[in-house]
């Protein structure tokens, strides 16, 4: 049995413990700043006891889910107390600006520290909203560091599935972020922009299921993502460039009422859709 610190116990957080306390027979223990949400975790059992101190050196794993900046504070504010060993990874939607300083950092104090990112959640946070089943056939994103190795990340695979993750994918930092601009923070920025038409009461009664589907992550932690936006602000500005060139392809089509280049560009992203759903 592994001691775990779980901190910050938030939607994806909140899920981890309990999905630990479900599946796995470790001993967690729990941090969040809301005392509130610390003890109603504590009454629920979703964690065993609330961290001190004096237990920081008897961990075996340390996952944190804070903001991005929160969570780099955080962990440099505890590695001095962990023991030799400890395997420490977050929970955040950014993996280079956390990697490249706490890899090096983990390595000098002979920590092992993996980039983390669990590809699921619902558009509103909070603890309210976590659940042992959040992680069901979901995707796992670990990242190597200097201070990983093969072995440390084959156990946080392992951990990964007993959660109930279906895949877990191992890859960089760097790649990561390139990846996740795309298939995540984009559709963010695509919903906030449909949101801020300023017709956007009038449309109560004429709301189907695109059109909820499409806004459903409106609904972001401001909070959170300008942050996740800005300190991922390459990628993001790269794929928001691309989105534009395609959606002007598509204007000019229309404006000029090209319909087999209209056509064609339509049947192009069905085709791409209906491929990717294959292979998932």
């Amino acid at each position: 049995m592994s001691k775990i610190l779980v901190a910050c116990l938030g939607m994806i957080g909140g899920s981890w413990a309990k999905a630990l306390k479900k599946y796995t027979n470790h001993f967690v223990y729990g941090f969040n700043r809301n005392s509130n949400t610390l003890n109603k975790a504590l009454d629920e059992k979703a964690i065993d006891a609330i961290i001190t101190k004096n237990d920081f050196g008897d961990l075996d794993f340390v996952f944190v889910g804070m903001f991005p900046r929160a969570t780099f504070d955080y962990l440099k504010q505890i590695l001095p107390y962990l023991k030799r060993g400890c395997i420490i990874c977050d929970l955040v939607g950014v993996k280079e600006y956390i990697c490249t300083e706490l890899g090096p950092l983990c390595l000098e104090g002979h920590l092992h520290f993996v980039g983390g990112h669990p590809m699921a959640g619902l558009a509103k946070a909070g603890y309210i909203r976590s659940d042992s089943e959040m992680f069901q056939k979901c995707n796992m994103l670990l990242c190597e560091t200097v201070s990983s190795n093969e072995v440390i990340i084959k156990e946080l695979e392992e951990l990964c599935f007993k959660l109930g993750f279906k895949t877990v994918e191992i890859t960089t930092p760097s790649q990561h972020d390139q990846m996740i601009a795309h298939t995540s923070q984009l559709a963010h920025i695509v919903a906030n922009s449909y949101m801020r038409s300023d017709k956007y009461l009038t449309y109560h009664n004429f709301i189907g299921g695109s059109y909820k589907d499409m806004t459903r992550v409106a609904t972001l932690d401001e909070n959170l993502w300008h942050e996740l936006l800005i300190l991922n602000k390459e990628n993001i500005v790269n794929e928001i460039d691309g989105l534009i060139l395609r959606m002007n392809e598509l204007k000019q089509c229309i404006k000029e009422k090209d319909h087999k280049k209209l056509q064609e560009l339509l049947q192009l992203g069905r085709i791409h859709k209906e491929e990717l759903d294959a292979l998932n």
